[in-house]
């Protein structure tokens, strides 16, 4: 059994949670990760787990709370995952509809990016 690696660096300005190994009893430590992220507020948060052998059912549990703490923290999270051993649990709880799923890391990062806000802007007319 492959031990649970959790790891966080920005690329191309996203922070990316990058998950390898077994999401199971250690599950725990990805929901930390993802709430120590959240405590800097970012725009998005890319939770990679496209290395991660097996998903057990506190790893639903896990990503279906990260979800919610980014929601309340206004922090777009996107998943990307393009195995049978992540899609499949997704897909069967029918987690992958409440989720932003993505098939891989330079899409989900292009889609992480917001656009800064236009306070009080309004365009110009044509």
């Amino acid at each position: 059994m492959p031990p649970l690696s959790v790891r966080t660096r920005v690329c191309d300005g996203v922070v990316v949670t990058a998950v390898s190994g077994e999401v199971d009893d250690d599950a725990h430590l990805v929901l930390d990760e993802v709430r120590a992220q959240l405590e800097a507020r970012p725009a998005a948060l890319v939770l990679d787990l496209r290395a991660v052998t097996y998903f057990g059912s506190t790893g639903l549990t896990a990503l279906v709370t990260g979800h919610r703490q980014a929601a309340q923290a206004e922090t777009k999270l996107l998943v990307v995952a393009d195995q049978r051993a992540v899609l499949r649990p997704l897909a069967l709880t029918q987690v992958d509809r409440l989720v932003e799923l993505h098939q891989d890391l330079p899409t989900a990062v292009a889609a992480a990016v917001v656009p800064a806000p236009r306070s009080g802007q309004r365009p110009m007319p044509g």
